[in-house]
C-alpha cells in the first residue's frame, strides 16, 4: 500500500476517535469547573420532568471564579416545585439533568451584563452560583417572588 494512503486511513480513523476524546475531556473539565458535577451528586432530577420549559435557554454557572457558559444548549424548567436544568444531547456527557427544589434556593435575583439580563440563583449547601438568561430567567424571579409572598 502506498504510504499516502496509509496516511490518509489513518488521519480518517484516528481523527474521530482524537475529536471524541477531546470532547468528553473538555465536558469533564466544564462540569468540575462550573459545578454541574457537584449540582448533579446534590440534585439528580427525578424521571418525569415538570414545568413550564423554555429550550434553547442560556445561562453559566460559577465555581472556582470564571463562569462556564451553556450558550442556548440549556432546556430550562421552571415549576411550582423547583427548577429543572438538562443540556441538549451532545452536551450531556458529564451534565446530567438537575432538578433544583425552590427550599434549595437561598436567593434569587434580577441581574444585568451588557445587553443580557436574567436571574442568579444561589444555593444554601453551595457554593455554585447559576445564572439564567432570557425568558427562562424571568420566569425564575416571577415564580420566586411568587414564593416569597405566601
Amino acid at each position: 500500500m502506498p504510504r499516502d494512503l496509509l496516511l490518509v486511513l489513518a488521519i480518517l480513523v484516528l481523527f474521530p476517535i482524537f475529536f471524541v476524546g477531546l470532547w468528553l475531556f473538555v465536558a469533564t473539565i466544564l462540569s468540575a469547573a462550573g459545578g454541574w458535577g457537584t449540582l448533579a451528586a446534590r440534585y439528580p432530577a427525578p424521571p418525569g420532568a415538570v414545568g413550564q420549559a423554555y429550550g434553547n435557554s442560556s445561562g453559566f454557572l460559577r465555581r472556582w471564579g470564571l463562569p462556564v457558559n451553556y450558550n442556548y444548549i440549556l432546556l430550562v424548567r421552571v415549576g411550582e416545585s423547583g427548577i429543572g436544568l438538562e443540556t441538549h444531547f451532545p452536551f450531556r456527557f458529564k451534565h446530567p439533568p438537575l432538578f433544583i427544589p425552590w427550599q434549595a434556593v437561598r436567593e434569587c435575583r434580577r441581574f444585568s451584563l451588557l445587553f443580557f439580563s436574567g436571574a442568579e440563583i444561589r444555593l444554601h449547601e453551595s457554593d455554585v452560583r447559576i445564572a439564567i438568561i432570557g425568558r427562562a430567567g424571568s420566569a425564575i424571579l416571577e415564580q420566586c417572588s411568587r414564593l416569597h409572598r405566601q
